[in-house]
């Protein structure tokens, strides 16, 4: 397995918002983040500029009994977000 992370993080907030930024700069989309099931907003990344019409995609990912929710403004999701996610969600501490 080739590491392409430059950027690291021990805090899973911050290690969350950098995997968002390099996720959405590589799909191309306007925004990406990931909350819980109820709503509450864990981290983004998004571009800078007007609200958008784009179309959205979501997925819904299962973290160690925990709901999660990964949201895509544009319409783009890829493997490398959700595996992303959980890799840091499991991480310990």
């Amino acid at each position: 397995m080739v590491e392409r992370r430059s950027k690291r993080s021990s805090d899973p907030i911050e290690a969350l918002t950098l995997l968002l930024e390099s996720q959405r700069r590589e799909l191309g989309v306007q925004g990406l983040s990931v909350m819980t099931h109820d709503g509450i907003l864990l981290a983004t990344s998004k571009q800078r500029g007007r609200l958008s019409t784009a179309p959205v995609a979501t997925w819904e990912l299962q973290v160690d009994g925990e709901k999660l929710v990964i949201q895509s403004i544009g319409g783009r999701l890829s493997h490398d977000v959700g595996e992303g996610v959980r890799r840091i969600a499991q991480a310990p501490g």
